[in-house]
C-alpha cells in the first residue's frame, strides 16, 4: 500500500510536513518554538517572614497557574526567609496584587 507523506503527517501530527524544520538535528515545530519564546517565566525574589512561607505557598498553589514558589534561604534562627517566584507569562499584575495583599501583613519584600 502505498501511502502519501503528506496526508500521513496531517492524518498523525495535524500539520503538513513543511511546518517542520531541523535545529541540531531535531525537529521543531515553528508554532512550538515561537511559543516558547514567548512563554519566558518572569523569576523575582523576596524576603518573607520565614513562618509565612508554607502559607505563602498555598496561597499561590490556590492561585493555579499564577506562580511556583520556591524556598531559597530558611534558616532556623532568622526571623526571615528568602522565596523565589516564577511568575507564569501574562500573570504578573495578578501575581503583584497577591504580592501587595500578602505585603500588608506581614514582610513581603523584593531583593
Amino acid at each position: 500500500m502505498i501511502v502519501n507523506k503528506e496526508k500521513w503527517y496531517k492524518r498523525q501530527f495535524g500539520f503538513k510536513r513543511d511546518n517542520l524544520f531541523l535545529v541540531d538535528g531535531d525537529r521543531i515545530f515553528k508554532e512550538f518554538r515561537e511559543f516558547v519564546r514567548l512563554m519566558k517565566t518572569i523569576r523575582k525574589e523576596y524576603i518573607v517572614d520565614r513562618k509565612r512561607i508554607g502559607f505563602i505557598k498555598f496561597i499561590f498553589e490556590a492561585h493555579e497557574g499564577v506562580a511556583v514558589v520556591t524556598t531559597i534561604d530558611s534558616q532556623p534562627g532568622a526571623n526571615t526567609g528568602r522565596i523565589r517566584l516564577a511568575i507564569a507569562p501574562g500573570l504578573s499584575r495578578e501575581a503583584g496584587m497577591i504580592i501587595s495583599d500578602l505585603g500588608k501583613d506581614f514582610l513581603f519584600d523584593e531583593v
